[in-house]
């Protein structure tokens, strides 16, 4: 899928390509002069023209007809005129190419041509089968389209490309898909094919997919069919638009329009209207699905875009909120900062005082220090001094302890007096 997609985004390279291959062909025919020559000129400018724009490839039968009759070959008429019936035939003009057809002696064909007669009058009658809207008229369709493809059979070497192409389309009319795709695949690994032939075998391998029921395999080979077609620069296709079909029952909607909008757009430049009529039975069905499916789209988006206001209008009111409240945080902070200021300051005084109260300790442990030592000189001094009197006492002296020893005092009454 992504290389279908490629290789449409590529398609104006393949485009000019194709171009360059019609005017180097113009160039040709206008080079030269003799009659033989240009008619097959006209013959290659037919066939590059045919799948791509039929009213050129119109022209071209035209002319080589009016040249073949100038040059007065028979087999040259008979080609021109086929070349004429099968673009008839693409254009969906049935009636003028049967009659056109019918006007030929299948007897006096070449052997070059049998098989162009049995491929025209195959895909006319297949055509009238496949848009006939009654059953006796089908099938009466259907088995000249089967005669003609025995036909075709016999005239095709058995090995070649189109033997096994008609015979695989054959298998797949008689509801014997599984043969048709060993044939093809058989064939098409054993040989090298131009994007034009693998084109048409991936398109009957779809078939037969399709027959089988295997959606998948059948979806790749459309895939495969449309890439070659693009690759190729036709605008006369299957492919594309039933891949297209295809993705649409799968609900890829965006490719399926997409895909269908490319293939109508080709069918109309090339003035395919045998595809313009398919197109145009399917076409309107995809694009009022994809339109309803816009239109859903649509609504849903208004739903979105309304979603979005009122979410927007709650947005833009919560942040006034979140405005108001920073503005309040941002004053709480501020007047905390100042009561951070006023508590450092009073921590700063606390902290001098406790300084100053650290030193009024220092200085009273070193009071204390000295009182202490007083303290302790006075114990001594009052030890001394109790050893002192016990000393004098021991000698028949009195203490006194308010007054302190009087060493004079004697117990005889005599002295007091």
């Amino acid at each position: 899928m992504n290389q279908l997609d490629r290789v449409i985004s590529e398609r104006a390279i393949y485009l000019k390509k194709k171009e360059a291959r019609l005017a180097e062909l113009h160039r040709n025919l206008a080079s030269t002069t003799a009659d033989k020559e240009r008619f097959d000129i006209l013959g290659n400018l037919f066939d590059e023209y045919h799948s791509f724009n039929a009213d050129s490839a119109y022209a071209m039968s035209l002319r080589q007809e009016i040249l073949a009759d100038r040059i007065g070959e028979k087999n040259l008429i008979l080609n021109a005129k086929m070349n004429r019936a099968n673009i008839l035939s693409a254009t969906g003009m049935y009636t003028e190419t049967l009659s056109l057809i019918d006007s030929i002696s299948k007897d006096e064909l070449p052997d070059y041509l049998r098989a162009y007669y049995f491929h025209t009058n195959r895909t006319v009658y297949g055509n009238l089968a496949e848009y006939s809207a009654f059953e006796p008229e089908r099938k009466y369709y259907e088995r000249l389209t089967d005669a003609f493809r025995d036909s075709l059979l016999s005239v095709n070497e058995p090995n070649s490309l189109f033997h096994t192409l008609i015979r695989a389309d054959q298998l797949n009319f008689n509801n014997r898909p599984k043969e048709a795709i060993d044939l093809l695949c058989g064939y098409i690994d054993e040989h090298e094919l131009s994007e034009h032939d693998k084109a048409i075998c991936a398109w009957t391998l779809s078939e037969s997919y399709g027959k089988l029921g295997d959606k998948a395999n059948q979806k790749r080979q459309l895939l495969l069919s449309a890439i070659s077609d693009m690759k190729s620069a036709v605008r006369e296709y299957v492919s594309l638009r039933q891949l297209a079909l295809l993705l649409y029952q799968e609900g890829d909607l965006d490719r399926a329009y997409r895909f269908l909008t490319i293939a109508v757009d080709d069918a109309a430049k090339c003035n395919a209207r045998q595809r313009i009529v398919e197109l145009n039975a399917s076409y309107p069905m995809v694009n009022g699905i994809y339109i309803e499916t816009i239109t859903a789209q649509k609504k849903d988006l208004e739903r979105t875009i309304i979603i979005i206001t009122v979410l927007s209008v709650i947005l833009v009111l919560l942040l006034f909120y979140m405005r108001k409240q920073m503005k309040r945080i941002a004053e709480s902070r501020k007047k905390l900062a100042e009561t951070n200021d006023k508590l450092n300051e009073a921590n700063s005084k606390l902290s001098e005082s406790n300084d100053k109260l650290n030193h009024a300790n220092i200085q009273l442990r070193e009071n204390n220090e000295t009182l202490n030592q007083l303290n302790l000189q006075l114990t001594q001094s009052n030890r001394r001094l109790q050893r002192h009197c016990r000393n004098f006492r021991a000698k028949g002296g009195v203490y006194m302890p308010i007054y302190g020893p009087i060493p004079c005092l004697y117990r005889d009454a005599r002295w007091l007096s």
